[in-house]
């Protein structure tokens, strides 16, 4: 979050118990895949974090994959 910060991205920062977490992950996962749109926003998104990640600041990289 600090390599962030000070290359002067703006970031909010919010903590979820990990079991809520859990709980949301199911059901967001079946809505994506019953909704074309949500699917293809959702690959869409997963190939661009995962393009950015070889280049990205190794102390940074962790957050993106």
């Amino acid at each position: 979050m600090d390599s962030l910060k000070t290359a002067g991205i703006a970031v909010e920062e919010f903590d979820f118990p990990k079991n809520k977490l859990i709980k949301i992950q199911t059901q967001l996962e079946k809505l994506v895949s019953k909704n074309f749109e949500l699917h293809t926003l959702a690959k869409d998104g997963f190939r661009l974090v995962a393009s950015i990640a070889p280049h990205a600041h190794p102390t940074i990289a962790h957050v993106f994959l």
